[in-house]
């Protein structure tokens, strides 16, 4: 009996399929011979069966001899997946250390650009160029590798292969080089596993170890009885007030034009922080005190955060603003609170964030971990990866993929954290920005030490984190130079997140700057950190040094990795001081670095004469974007009416000269690169 054919016209998965077979849709499409003789049986099925049955075997052998013969020729081998070793491209990372430089931390993170067709990468490295007697490490899922443990002084030569999702391994890389000197800082990365084993079992595990509580309770009832009392009085304010509720109207700042969104986006944040950080002081004064009121208060206010819908008004791709106090902060209070949680709701915090931080990851600031890491000149993806990882310790082996995220996080803090400072301690995105990062990434430096044993003062830029804000906006000024929102002068609030590096830098010969840093900030009137953070810092801190005018500094500084050089005649007093601040840098003008190459601002006597135009409205609106990221809203030059590549990591410029005596400060910078090649010489030379 004829069988009609199946609607997908696919093989019968029934009958072996003969190796040289091969499927070709040009006699299966709907008007091919398969498919109208299907049709023509539908059409007969009814007649003499007899008759039909003829007929379809002659159709069938018509069509059996009309087909065409196919030679299937042998599969070629696939040829082995090659490395073009391309230059880096604008906004990428590229290939770190640079070729045969002298490293500062031992090991160094060996970086690369990522290969889209890469499944995971191989690194390897050796003391000769011929890699005789190489070491080599195998199933990296990022384009970055930092080795476990510090490496004996001398040169090394290192390249890299990869990995794609065949199995199948690329030719090597170009070779490339670099030196470790004897005094290099030793930071070795903790592998995957040993990340595992250093976060304590038991919790809590962020900021806190569980063998620190006997000591802080203690603490609470003795020294520090007053400050833990300040904190039960502010639970029991929290508590008394009721849990703040969930926003209930959108807003966001995609649209500019969209006045009603944009009245509800930065509020939004606002109410968001604040229900978070009542979590957080409730779940506090229960882990120290152990008092039920407060845990069963801690438990209230963590459900209620829970029940928060993620696709509401604090939806990440909504409103990122809003979303990120999300990301983490729930998180501390878990992990302070935990057992006053039943099994169920657990599962429930598990569940609500795990995928809020999902949504986080799969966004474009972070991609999935190795878009970032690949450009990681993303200003908001730079604010993200810690809050990341402090959930990832709290729920690590709880939710599956905690372990990814906090694997992410510590290859991103080795290999490309902050991407806008230099060694000098300058940020490229300006004063502004620099407090408002620092003021979070402070929290990672504790949580990371606490969980994972990790000193982030090994890098160069925490034993200088405070010397840029400190040569740009000494006391008195009026302004903070280059970067977004910088005409305005620093915040009394800084004091709290400067006040960790203040006693943790205060006692270390890498950071022999904390008295000036404290002179700085008494200056500036800015207050030591208050709430559960100053208690923690208090307990677990020395204080901060006395404080120290930098009268033995020298006035004048530039920050070569940022290139942004700032001369004073007085650094004590912008009263009796004249500044000059000017720019030009191999960061071009990206992110809120915005100011263009060879521009320069002038104060005098308190005042600002010659100004920079660092103001915004909001955020990417028409006046930011087309006024203050252009060059003639600065004291830059034009070139035939036209200015420089706007907002652009091509938009370089370079520092080609500085020198500095008591009679006079000289700088040069080279702008050559920014104004898109049409220019073959751009070069400002400037005095104080």
């Amino acid at each position: 009996m004829f069988r009609p054919l199946r609607a997908s016209h696919s093989p019968d998965a029934s009958q072996p399929v003969p190796d040289h077979a091969t499927v070709s849709t040009a006699h299966s499409g709907e008007n091919g011979p398969m498919n109208r003789l299907h049709r023509l049986h539908a059409t007969l099925i009814g007649r003499d069966r007899r008759w039909f049955a003829a007929f379809a075997k002659a159709v069938a052998a018509s069509i059996l001899a009309w087909l065409p013969v196919t030679a299937v020729p042998a599969a070629a081998p696939s040829a082995t997946p090659q490395i073009d070793n391309r230059p880096a491209q604008p906004g990428e990372w590229g290939y770190r250390p640079a070729d045969g430089a002298t490293v500062r931390l031992n090991p160094p993170s060996l970086t690369w650009v990522h290969i889209t067709e890469a499944n995971s990468y191989v690194v390897e490295w050796a003391g000769n160029p011929e890699f005789r007697g190489s070491q080599r490490v195998e199933g990296i899922p990022w384009p970055t590798y930092t080795h476990y443990a510090v490496l004996p002084p001398g040169k090394y030569w290192w390249r890299y292969y990869y990995l794609n999702k065949k199995g199948e391994r690329s030719t090597p890389s170009a070779t490339r080089s670099f030196v470790v000197p004897p005094d290099a800082a030793a930071f070795p990365m903790p592998t995957r596993a040993e990340q595992r084993q250093r976060v304590p079992k038991e919790h809590p595990r962020l900021f806190m170890r569980p063998e620190d509580l006997p000591r802080l309770r203690e603490l609470a009832k003795t020294s520090l009885a007053k400050q833990f009392q300040e904190l039960k009085t502010a639970a029991d304010r929290i508590i008394a007030a009721g849990p703040t509720p969930e926003p209930d109207r959108l807003g966001s700042a995609r649209d500019k034009e969209n006045d009603e969104l944009v009245k509800y986006w930065w509020p939004n944040r606002e109410q968001t922080e604040k229900a978070c950080k009542e979590a957080e002081t409730i779940a506090f004064v229960y882990l120290i005190s152990q008092e039920k009121k407060y845990g069963e208060a801690a438990r209230r206010w963590i459900m209620h955060l829970a029940s928060w819908n993620p696709d509401g008004p604090t939806n990440f791709r909504l409103n990122c603003e809003a979303a990120k106090p999300m990301l983490f902060r729930p998180a501390r209070a878990y992990d302070w609170a935990y057992d006053m949680l039943s099994p169920d709701d657990r599962a429930k915090f598990q569940a609500v964030m795990r995928r809020r931080i999902n949504d986080c990851w799969e966004s474009g600031e972070v991609q999935l971990g190795v878009g970032h890491l690949n450009r990681p000149y993303n200003s908001h993806g730079n604010r993200v990866w810690h809050k990341m990882a402090e959930s990832a310790i709290a729920m690590l082996d709880e939710v599956p993929e905690a372990e990814t995220w906090l694997d992410y996080a510590v290859n991103k803090f080795y290999a490309c954290y902050p991407v806008w400072a230099d060694d000098d301690g300058g940020w490229h995105e300006g004063v502004s920005y620099w407090a408002g990062y620092n003021a979070k990434a402070v929290w990672w430096l504790q949580v990371a030490q606490s969980a994972l044993k990790i000193d982030a003062y090994q890098k160069p830029f925490y034993s200088q984190v405070a010397d840029y804000a400190m040569y740009v906006a000494p006391p008195g000024s009026p302004n903070m130079g280059f970067g977004d929102l910088s005409d305005r002068t620093p915040s009394a609030s800084w004091g709290g997140w400067l006040d960790y590096h203040l006693r943790a830098g205060g006692n270390r010969t890498t950071s022999g700057h904390a008295p000036y840093w404290k002179w700085w900030a008494d200056q500036w009137r800015m207050k030591p950190e208050t709430g559960w953070l100053g208690f923690l810092y208090m307990a677990n801190l020395p204080p901060s040094p006395a404080p120290k005018p930098p009268s033995d500094l020298p006035p004048s500084k530039v920050f070569h990795g940022i290139g942004v050089a700032s001369l004073h005649t007085n650094l004590l007093d912008s009263r009796d001081d004249v500044q000059l601040l000017f720019k030009s840098s191999p960061m071009g003008s990206q992110s809120h670095g915005h100011n263009p190459q060879n521009s320069f601002l002038l104060n005098a006597y308190g005042r600002a004469l010659l100004t920079t135009c660092v103001y915004r409205d909001l955020h990417g609106s028409k006046f930011h974007y087309n006024w203050a990221h252009s060059t003639v809203a600065h004291n830059a030059v034009l070139v035939n009416g036209e200015g420089q590549i706007k907002h652009s990591a091509t938009s370089r410029g370079a520092i080609i000269a500085a020198h500095f005596s008591p009679q006079c400060d000289y700088v040069a910078g080279d702008a050559v690169a920014a104004y898109g090649g049409r220019l073959k010489r751009a070069i400002r030379h400037v005095a104080l």
